[in-house]
């Protein structure tokens, strides 16, 4: 693997990016086809990215990253071109006692996403209590294999 990677504070913004030409990479082939070794194919990711903080405690984050896997044959079981993006927002409260944030991944290239819609409030420095929902949707890709696992959920967490 070769690669390479930088960040660039401008202001309110943080400039981010990196790519790695992943070399010999070993690919899983369609179902169809059994009883063979994965095919090894090099690859060209890269991601671009910006962070914002407008100030009063504020938090937004995009991202895209694009993976490309060259020499491409029709029996792979992944895409020649994979598209994802990211995006989240976050607000912290109470003298940062209270954050309320969501994030999410989008599966451009299928169509679906992921979603984490949390608020996490702290007792102490230790303790904090978590609420918050995962969203899963579509039909195909990485999200549609768990479109029925959407769930409330809460957590408490001691650090130490």
């Amino acid at each position: 693997m070769i690669g390479f990677d930088f960040s660039i504070p401008k202001g309110e913004f943080v400039f981010r990016g990196e790519a790695a030409y992943y070399i010999g990479e070993a690919r899983e082939l369609d179902d169809e086809i059994i009883n063979t070794e994965p095919i090894k194919k090099n690859s060209l990711n890269w991601l671009l990215g910006i962070d914002w903080y407008p100030g009063n405690d504020w938090t937004i984050t995009v991202q895209y990253s694009h993976k490309f896997i060259t020499n491409y044959i029709d029996i792979l079981q992944e895409k020649e071109n994979i598209v994802l993006s990211t995006a989240g927002i976050t607000k912290k409260l109470f003298r940062s006692t209270l954050s309320v944030s969501t994030f999410a991944y989008v599966d451009i290239s299928n169509g679906g996403f992921f979603d984490r819609s949390s608020i996490d409030y702290a007792l102490s420095d230790e303790i904090h209590l978590l609420i918050g929902y995962d969203w899963f949707y579509g039909n195909k890709g990485m999200f549609g294999l768990y479109k029925d696992n959407s769930e409330y959920w809460f957590k408490a967490k001691y650090s130490f």
